[in-house]
């Protein structure tokens, strides 16, 4: 028997092909259609902007929309392009073309077929000329009439404006404070570049630390951790022996934290481990390889050339930041780490080990770092707020442009791996973001081509990319190895204020991006709690941080006595902070490891060992959460990949 709902259906079927419905009725259900498509939009739109809002990151969208106000992306540099040329190749008469179309040559990338344009042409009369035309009346309203111009080229695939990309956030910064000064390497001069001797300093914050006042001696400060990882306040919890309080660290000798503490765990974790290095099991992967003539290319905020965990494996120090773009008054440019995001991440992937060198140990400590600085420290904060406090809650940020143009200039070097842990999250759903995504694939396929392994990290807004209007560049880039964060089996994730670190399951760390379109591995990003002392085990990854330029105090970069170091926390050597930011470092440094043992293996071979020698445990949610599992050296060393 049907039901009447059914029976209504057919007869209005019938009414319809019979001619029965008047052009009224069907006027009526036109209208009732259109609204109940309207409505099923804007619940999307609420839904899409809903997400976002929970995870705190607004992602990079465009319009595409030539008619009507113009209006930049978000996230765009006014007056900067990048240009993707087919088939790879920038023309030989680039810069003409580019005059012609409005525009003029800031930097050409051969390998990638990408030029960098910027807006009007070179000289003031034109520029004047430019600004004068009729329907050229702010920034966007030029980009829209250029990008229009530069899309003629029949030779060009894509335009797209240059954006800000950033250090995937540090979610929970401290300072390191070993019980007494080091009799090793560890010193050195400068104004603020000496150590606390007590008290226990820690802040929640940003990659930029937005620092809390310094409490009494004793004091701990934790953030109230909640569902995604972005700062929530801080309040006191009661007192205790604290982070870096003067209690018996074992870490004033060369090594300290790795041999002496549980502070390094991270790096055991993935395989950082044997060749009779104390501290650990005496025979592993270091044992094949401890990534001895590899070269680690670090694309960050740069790093400090003179910590002792750094200078002895630097090889490479530039700098592809140009302030001319994008300036900043809380960083001067130059190669030196003024944020201390760059020395944290590289001491990770291949902090030196021996006499005379800092207290960390890296995956590959025997590996070469090659220092590429392609972001700088950038004020945030209020308005209103003075430009030291601005600059003292900072972010690490830089230019796509300068992104691609380190990739290049590590390809150039000859960078066996190179670790980003930086991004941008971007809505392919918007006029310019298959152009972002395509300018990112380009760079990275080619460096795969090329020899080098790409790793990135996922980020950190806790987000599920299996929805496809969203990727992660460049951890969703072709050719590239994403890393989600695990955290300690000996330090089980527990968000509550107070807890104590337990031994449980490894889990995906509650703030880390996932889902399976990300095609990684996971390895140790932390989480929360933060451990008793700083000889006891620990949620948090230890590493090193920057004491800013040598001899300098803590301050604006205005004159030559004041540079910006770690984070938050003034010029300070070692730091414990959490984040994907520390789990594409250590994946890189597995990397170099494998290219190491197997210098025959390509870029391609050293991937897919990775990621099937990846392990699992009882803590892995599913596939789609976890991927791959986590990365493992040991296992991916005992594989026996052909290169393709």
């Amino acid at each position: 028997m049907r039901s009447g709902a059914a029976m209504r259906a057919e007869q209005s079927r019938e009414w319809i092909v019979s001619g029965r419905v008047g052009p009224g009725q069907l006027v009526r259900w036109g209208i009732r259609l259109g609204l109940l498509a309207l409505a099923f939009c804007c619940c999307l739109m609420m839904m899409r902007q809903s997400a976002f809002a929970q995870a705190g990151r607004r992602p990079f969208t465009s319009s595409g929309a030539l008619s009507g106000p113009a209006s930049l992306p978000a996230r765009a540099v006014a007056g900067r392009f990048l240009v993707v040329y087919r088939n790879g190749v920038v023309p030989s008469d680039v810069a003409s073309r580019l005059l012609s179309a409005g525009a003029h040559l800031l930097r050409r990338s051969d390998r990638f077929g990408i030029a960098v344009a910027g807006a009007g042409s070179l000289s003031q009369e034109s520029l004047a000329a430019e600004a004068s035309r009729p329907g050229v009346v702010d920034a966007a309203a030029r980009d829209a009439r250029t990008l229009d111009r530069l899309r003629l080229d029949p030779d060009v695939e894509f335009v797209v404006h240059d954006v800000v990309v950033s250090a995937d956030r540090v979610l929970r910064i401290g300072p390191v404070i070993p019980a007494n000064p080091p009799q090793t390497g560890f010193e050195r001069s400068g104004a603020q570049g000496g150590l606390m001797q007590s008290g226990a300093l820690l802040g929640a914050g940003r990659s930029g630390g937005g620092m809390s006042s310094q409490p009494a001696s004793g004091d701990v400060l934790l953030p109230l951790p909640g569902r995604f990882p972005h700062p929530q306040p801080v309040r006191p919890i009661g007192t205790g022996a604290g982070i870096g309080s003067a209690q018996s660290s074992g870490a004033t000798i060369a090594d300290g934290y790795y041999t002496s503490t549980g502070q390094d765990w991270g790096v055991k974790q993935v395989g950082g481990y044997g060749h009779g290095v104390a501290g650990a099991p005496e025979h592993g992967p270091w044992d094949a390889s401890m990534g001895q003539g590899v070269r680690i290319a670090v694309l960050d905020s740069g790093v400090d050339a003179e910590h002792p965990d750094i200078a002895p494996n630097l090889v490479v120090n530039m700098t592809e930041v140009d302030q001319t773009a994008f300036p900043s008054v809380c960083d001067d440019g130059s190669p030196q780490d003024q944020q201390g995001h760059g020395t944290w991440t590289a001491s990770l992937a291949a902090g030196a080990m021996g006499a005379n060198t800092g207290l960390m140990i890296g995956v590959a400590p025997q590996a070469e770092i090659l220092n590429i600085k392609v972001l700088q420290r950038m004020p945030t904060g209020a308005a209103q707020q003075d430009q030291t406090t601005q600059c003292e809650g900072g972010e690490a940020s830089g230019l796509l442009s300068w992104v691609i143009q380190g990739i290049d200039d590590a390809v150039g070097q000859h960078a066996d791996v190179v670790s980003l842990s930086l991004g941008v999250l971007v809505d392919l759903y918007t006029g310019e973001g298959a152009g972002l995504q395509a300018s990112f694939d380009r760079a990275t396929h080619a460096a795969a081509l090329a020899g080098t392994v790409v790793v990135a990290a996922a980020g950190n807004d806790g987000f599920d990319l299996s929805n496809p209007q969203y990727i992660e560049l460049p951890a969703q880039s072709r050719d590239v190895l994403a890393v989600v964060a695990s955290t300690n089996p000996n330090c089980m994730e527990n968000l509550a204020a107070g807890a104590t670190c337990q031994d449980g399951p490894v889990q995906l760390a509650y703030y880390s991006n996932y889902g399976a379109p990300l095609g990684g591995v996971a390895a140790p990003g932390g989480s929360y709690p933060e451990g008793a002392d700083a000889a006891a085990e620990t949620g948090y990854v230890r590493g090193a941080c920057s004491n800013g330029k040598p001899n300098t105090a803590d301050g604006l970069p205005s004159d030559s006595a004041h540079s910006f170091g770690c984070f938050g926390l003034g010029h300070q050597q070692y730091v414990q902070a959490m984040g994907t930011s520390a789990s594409a470092p250590l994946a890189a440094g597995v990397a170099a490891l494998l290219r190491g043992a197997h210098p025959d293996w390509d870029a391609y071979a050293i991937l897919n060992a990775m990621r099937s020698s990846a392990t699992r445990g009882p803590g892995d949610v599913s596939t789609s959460v976890f991927n791959y599992g986590q990365v493992n050296a040991a296992s991916a060393l005992s594989l026996h990949w052909k290169s393709y």
